[in-house]
């Protein structure tokens, strides 16, 4: 690679860099403080504006968002490392089985049916969609 390719490289990844420290940061701090507890219902701070009691409001039942999103950080974290020690693993079992060219032919095409079947899905739900909604037109 040339040194302008990498700068390139390097710029664009910064902000992918930045999210996740961010994400990071933030499930590091929940394991040790959270302003409130995430679970803690209060009717009384339901629908709380930005205040220095709750920093980012409050939702209908009155947690406290900024709690909750320091909270499901980790848990953010956990999901993303696991789903890509996942695909990893799954990619380098599918890279060992496609060595034969018999073998290869066959994993290709089924990566290309499970990479149709979102738009298949979608394209087979969208009529059901705008039936089950007559008045509204599609959604």
């Amino acid at each position: 690679m040339s040194r302008r390719t990498l700068g390139r490289v390097w710029r664009s990844g910064r902000a992918g860099l930045l999210l996740s420290g961010v994400v990071v940061a933030a499930a590091l701090l929940s394991s040790v403080w959270t302003p409130h507890d995430p679970g803690r219902i209060d009717p009384r701070s339901s629908w709380a504006p930005v205040s220095w009691q709750h920093w980012f409001g409050a939702d209908r039942l009155g947690r406290d968002l900024l709690s909750l999103i320091l909270a499901g950080a980790g848990t953010t974290l956990y999901v993303s490392v696991a789903a890509t020690a996942v695909a990893a693993l799954a990619g380098t079992a599918l890279a060992a089985a496609a060595t034969s060219r018999r073998l290869g032919a066959v994993v290709a095409h089924a990566i290309d049916a499970l990479i149709a079947l979102p738009t298949l899905a979608e394209t087979y739900s969208s009529p059901l969609m705008i039936q089950s909604f007559p008045d509204r037109g599609p959604i």
